[in-house]
């Protein structure tokens, strides 16, 4: 059943939107979080939360070569990942609370 709800149809796009990229782009730089600057948010962060691990799984088992690209700020130098850590982070036991 489709969901009717704008956010549900969002997250079901998801695999299709991956499906159809050649490029997962992972802008992840440490920062601290605008509604709580106690907060760091980095890569780590970011591989926490579900809907990122979600994006991840479908790019890695998509048909079309979707490579990962990460980039952890601006002076850094971005890289290609590879799944090997990924498998390590499945989608199911990610975070799934609103605004990380």
């Amino acid at each position: 059943r489709a969901p009717t709800d704008s956010q549900g149809r969002v997250l079901c796009s998801i695999p299709a939107y991956v499906g159809r990229a050649s490029l997962l782009l992972v802008l992840a730089p440490s920062a601290r979080h605008r509604d709580d600057p106690q907060r760091l948010c980095d890569l780590s962060t970011w591989r926490r939360r579900g809907w990122c691990r979600v994006e991840t799984y479908c790019a890695l088992l998509s048909r079309a070569r979707v490579r990962i690209l990460t980039c952890l700020g601006p002076d850094a130098r971005a890289h290609f990942s590879g799944s090997n850590l990924s498998f390590c982070n499945p989608p199911g036991r990610g975070d799934f609370a609103c605004c990380e």
